[in-house]
């Protein structure tokens, strides 16, 4: 690109850091979008606009065309995110969100490396030939194709009073997965209500008790942001100034790729015997270790080594911190919380390479994984002190359930094998009784099923 449209280094950084102020505007409307009009259409709209413009900048004359096109795709790119992890969420049971989160994150991480492969066979063939990358990246649209036969996320119908709506979006899942359809029943949606029923804000996210998880989840993505992403793409630097031969250079940026992947499916086998409230607080503790030896170490070996478990971790701990980040929140705010928390992280993309060489020289990129781990503890406390304001919430449904607690069967739920009335401790995963005239049938509203 330089050479066909004389592309100077400082066009470059402009370009990058718009697309990431593009990404944190996105994350912070989309989630708030996702939440007025739901996460598919949302979705849709993001993955056209993202895939036509990735391909018209495959048309671009001048390099001021590749800095206008780069904010308004990290827009819709930061809505698509957003929007993803939500329904991801939404429409997997509880137990298995972690996990399915790793199989997205594999994906996406390796996404960086199937475009590579491509550029470095394309690329040699001319001086134009990067063109056809762009292109090749606009192929994401395809992937509207099988979306069509997804169903709208049915918390969110439920959330907005479309139960007969969320109740066909089950039925299609059902039918798609051949097993048996639920009777068509109703249950009390234990989400905190809005102004009208249907409209949501960020100012909703931003006080009582909720205020302290979005508080906890902005500082954690910040410090996950700037280290997991400074560290690779200015680790061939500090190798460079610390006298190490170019081979090395190359060998552990060509290494070090292949972390992300393997640490997305590291977690994916994990998940499933591990709790995630164990896993992260230990990735974090690996990640630090692995940089301290990145540090003081100069054995070639040991940096290999250090370099790779970094990357490794980042790309294990992401799909967590995803999950974690979008349970935190009740179904009627989950999109705006996960898009302004989410959004934290790319405004400090956006602002870190203007501080880069500072922070590497005062050695915050370290002390950046103790901010993670103290943020992943305090994550837990903002999580449990989220667990008591839903639990006041739902006194008054506990008082109920105590009244008709005689004449219920124990119907257990489907996904987490808990009966009878209460929960299983997760305080979103209620298992409901329906209305009086079916007061032997319980529905869980994540299972989304008696």
């Amino acid at each position: 690109m330089r050479r066909s449209m004389d592309f100077t280094t400082g066009d470059i950084a402009i370009a990058t850091s718009f697309a990431f102020g593009g990404a944190f505007i996105g994350a912070l409307i989309g989630g708030h979008l996702s939440d007025r009009v739901g996460r598919l259409t949302v979705l849709r709209v993001s993955v056209i606009v993202v895939s036509i413009l990735t391909v018209a900048q495959a048309g671009a004359q001048e390099p001021w065309h590749i800095i206008v096109i780069r904010p308004i795709t990290g827009i819709a790119i930061g809505m698509l995110f957003v929007c993803c992890i939500t329904y991801l969420v939404e429409l997997s049971p509880i137990t298995r969100r972690a996990e399915r989160a790793a199989v997205a994150a594999l994906f996406g991480v390796m996404g960086p490396a199937v475009v590579a492969t491509v550029a470095r066979i394309v690329i040699p063939n001319g001086l134009e030939s990067w063109r056809w990358v762009f292109v090749f990246c606009g192929l994401g649209i395809l992937i509207l194709l099988p979306t069509r036969g997804l169903p709208e996320s049915r918390l969110w119908l439920i959330g907005r009073g479309r139960t007969a709506d969320a109740e066909a979006a089950l039925s299609t899942i059902e039918r798609s997965m051949g097993g048996r359809l639920a009777e068509p029943i109703a249950a009390d949606m234990p989400e905190p209500s809005t102004e009208d029923g249907t409209r949501t804000s960020v100012r909703q996210i931003l006080q009582g008790k909720i205020l302290l998880s979005t508080i906890v989840l902005s500082t954690l993505w910040i410090a996950f942001a700037v280290v997991t992403q400074t560290f690779p793409t200015w680790m061939p630097t500090i190798l460079d100034m610390r006298g190490f031969e170019t081979e090395v250079l190359l060998t552990n940026a060509a290494i070090a790729l292949y972390g992300a992947p393997l640490g997305a499916l590291l977690s994916y086998l994990l998940t499933k015997v591990v709790s995630r409230w164990v896993l992260m607080p230990l990735y974090v503790l690996i990640a630090r270790g692995a940089i301290a030896m990145f540090t003081v170490t100069k054995d070639e070996m040991v940096v290999l080594i250090s370099a790779f478990l970094v990357q490794l971790v980042g790309g294990a701990i992401s799909p967590l911190v995803n999950v974690t980040t979008a349970e935190e929140y009740p179904s009627a705010l989950r999109a705006t919380g996960t898009g302004f928390t989410y959004s934290s992280s790319r405004l400090a993309n956006t602002t870190a390479p203007f501080a880069v060489a500072a922070i590497l020289a005062s050695g915050v990129a370290a002390a950046g994984w103790f901010l993670v781990t103290g943020t992943i503890r305090n994550s837990v406390r903002g999580r449990r002190g989220h667990q008591a304001l839903h639990d006041e919430r739902m006194g008054g449904v506990r008082a109920r359930r105590q009244l008709l607690a005689p004449q219920m069967a124990s119907y257990p739920c489907v996904t987490c094998g808990h009966g009878g009335l209460g929960d299983c401790g997760l305080g979103r995963h209620e298992v409901e009784a329906v209305a009086a005239s079916r007061p032997d049938v319980q529905f869980c509203l994540d299972a989304g099923r008696p």
